[in-house]
């Protein structure tokens, strides 16, 4: 059901219609024509909207200018409207936290506004994102929150669609026909033409799911009947390619062939380079079936080739490994083995992109958890002062009744009194129940925080048995088969090699990483230059083939943690030594005291760094350079980073130039450190 979700996720994030040029130019001209700030507003919110399927950027800029008019004359309504906008830009982008964020926003002031329509328009659009993020329970409380405030016709089929995509995603099949067919039922009793094609649709790509074919063929075919009546080609085009891949499968394909090539003409008319992709990439895959194979690498060809899709995208990894797969067929093993080479080095980025966007992601929802607490613990603080306040006004109250009334004064002191100690009770009750909620919850966060530190040590120890298993087996392979490998097969082999050590390193990096937290829990008095000594005895002799030197000042002692500041130390050095090009490599590592703050430099005369990379090389799994040119995982100085922080300090590049590089990092002084003077250097020549 991917090119269903893929093709309708445009138009269900907030149920309206396609873009049109016309409509486009038509609101273009009453946008200068508005005189009242409001229906400028209105317009601009619409251009937004108009532009979200034709060029993102121009909803982003649209959208901003209506959000800040909006705010100027408090006009909740637009406010809301264009947040939503700017959720949908973020949400295109795939930057779905940012999305959840602007929605949550826009249904405050939907609120605020009393707007049934925008509070529904952020409720399904959050729906959207959490179904992203595979968090479906909470997606699908949106989306009944949505269907019961949504009064449109058009808004609770879209809807109702959204939730049977959701079901079908949990491969609750059943319960995605039932809310399929209600979505059905709601467009058949209206006039809207895209909620038709929208239930239709559903309900085909469903019975394709179930291998029903002849049931999808008659769906799709309302879909084509309803779309060409309104000339919504873009639905033409995707029903056509469905059919045309139903009769692939039962090899007529003459018929298929007709279908897309039918499909491809109506996205060319449109110029939807997106949809053309989707159209090329179905039609290659249509001949690779049939053994056309040249005809096949041609449309290969036109998916990778295609400017509108992002280097890293699906169809293109798919258009690579096509191409890979089409040239083996034809006996050209050279084109064959370049293609497959760059499929594999996408599809590793890819993975290492996904995990750092795992951990982000559990970063992200430790966080939100940590903020809700805090709000629920500021929320009961606050009602137990208004609580107090409204006490203490009563017991003055009593105080002047007292003083005009003497007569009656032991009576109502007595009564306060009795009020007072019955009421102190209570609250003290609910102070103790609450005090130990809040240790309940302090106490779930610290196991939440444990079980997220110890998440990389498990998983990367789980990969190091199967990856010895790989490699061992590889190279008993390579030693019985010795005499009858060719050239080729040498190199199949060496390619394997190289990819299991280079998965061990990244193992490795990713337990050194976890460990950060599990170091050293009590600090010592630490002599810095003992440190560096250490770190010159367990440097690798063939890390330094091509010779040079390790020049050092003479460093304080401090107060930190002896291994942390070797492992920093220890990864600075090698990244001077892998990354260095010169006949000699030369390191120098100096010392200054400066702010109360000690502060370390690690000199290089290696390749250098680009200004606009300067922060990225901190990040987890960043690399600047192919894994050819350089060994790595792209975790040590993510690795320092973390130490750093952990210190209490900062790490930052303080220059860097094609003559080299030099990487600095602070921690703070608390006067029990013994400060050093002197500034001689110390020399290591690097072993050659």
């Amino acid at each position: 059901m991917s090119r269903f979700i893929l093709f309708w996720a445009l138009l269900l994030i907030s149920g309206t219609a396609l873009a049109e040029t016309k409509v486009i130019d038509s609101l273009s001209l009453l946008l200068p024509q508005a005189k009242e700030d409001s229906v400028r507003v209105n317009l601009l919110n619409k251009l937004a909207w108009e532009y979200h399927r034709v060029e993102v950027k121009k909803t982003q800029e649209y959208g901003q200018q209506a959000l800040e008019l909006s705010n100027r004359i408090d006009y909740y309504a637009g406010a809301s409207r264009a947040l939503n906008l700017l959720a949908i830009v973020e949400s295109l982008e795939g930057r779905t936290n940012e999305a959840i964020t602007l929605n949550q926003e826009a249904l405050g002031l939907a609120m605020k506004c009393d707007s049934r329509r925008l509070q529904s328009n952020a409720l399904n659009d959050l729906a959207i994102s959490f179904a992203a993020q595979n968090r479906f329970s909470e997606a699908l409380s949106y989306y009944q929150q949505a269907l019961a405030l949504d009064d449109s016709e058009r808004g609770r089929c879209f809807t109702l669609v959204n939730i049977g995509i959701l079901h079908s995603e949990l491969e609750n099949r059943q319960k995605a026909i039932e809310y399929f067919r209600k979505a059905i039922k709601v467009a058949e009793n209206s006039d809207d033409h895209l909620a038709k094609t929208a239930a239709y649709e559903s309900m085909a790509y469903s019975f394709l799911e179930e291998e029903k074919k002849d049931s999808a063929y008659v769906y799709f075919n309302k879909v084509i009947k309803i779309a060409e009546a309104h000339d919504n080609r873009l639905s033409q085009a995707y029903a056509l390619m469905s059919i045309g891949d139903i009769e692939g499968g039962r090899k007529h394909f003459e018929i298929a062939d007709l279908n897309y090539e039918q499909a491809i003409g109506l996205l060319e008319s449109m110029g939807d380079q997106s949809g053309l992709s989707d159209a090329y990439l179905g039609f290659a895959k249509l001949q690779k079936e049939k053994q056309d194979y040249t005809r096949a690498i041609n449309y290969f060809m036109e998916v990778k080739d295609n400017t509108a899709l992002k280097l890293k995208s699906s169809s293109y990894k798919e258009a690579l490994k096509g191409l890979a797969e089409c040239y083996n067929a034809l006996g050209q093993f050279e084109m064959a083995y370049t293609y497959q080479k760059n499929y594999q080095t996408i599809a590793d980025s890819l993975f290492n992109e996904k995990k750092s966007e795992q951990f982000a992601e559990l970063e992200t929802k430790y966080q939100f958890e940590k903020k809700e607490t805090e709000n629920k613990l500021l929320k009961e603080n606050q009602i137990i002062q208004e609580e107090l306040i409204n006490q203490h006004k009563s017991t003055s109250r009593a105080i002047a009744i007292f003083l005009l009334i003497v007569s009656i004064a032991a009576i109502i002191l007595y009564r306060e009194y009795r009020r007072k100690r019955d009421y102190n009770t209570r609250l003290l009750r609910q102070v103790r129940s609450r005090t130990a909620d809040l240790e309940k919850s302090n106490e779930q966060l610290k196991r939440s925080n444990k079980e997220l530190e110890s998440f990389a040590y498990i998983a990367s120890h789980d990969l190091k048995e199967p990856l010895r298993n790989i490699f061992s087996f590889t190279r008993l392979l390579e030693r019985k088969m010795k005499d009858q490998l060719d050239e080729q097969s040498e190199e199949y082999i060496s390619f394997i090699k190289q990819n299991t050590k280079q998965l061990n390193v990244l193992i490795e990096d990713v337990l050194e990483y976890s460990r950060v937290e599990k170091g050293d829990r009590r600090r010592e008095k630490v002599d810095v230059n003992t440190v560096l000594d250490r770190i010159k005895m367990v440097l690798p002799s063939e890390a330094f083939s091509k010779g040079g030197q390790l020049n050092c000042s003479e460093m304080p002692t401090i107060w930190s943690y002896s291994s942390s500041l070797f492992l920093v130390f220890k990864n600075l050095i090698e990244n001077g030594i892998k990354y260095n090009t010169e006949e000699q490599v030369v390191i120098n590592i100096s010392y200054k005291f400066l702010n109360k703050r000690h502060v370390f430099y690690v000199q290089d005369n290696g390749i250098g760094i680009e200004p606009e990379f300067h922060k990225q090389i901190f990040e987890m799994f960043k690399r600047l350079h192919t894994k050819n040119n350089y060994q790595g995982s792209g975790l040590g100085l993510a690795i320092c980073r973390k130490i750093i922080d952990r210190l209490s300090g900062d790490i930052w590049v303080e220059k860097s130039s094609s003559e080299g590089t030099t990487i600095a990092f602070s921690l703070p002084y608390d006067g029990k450190q013994k400060m050093m003077g002197s500034k001689t250097m110390s020399k290591i020549a690097l072993a050659n």
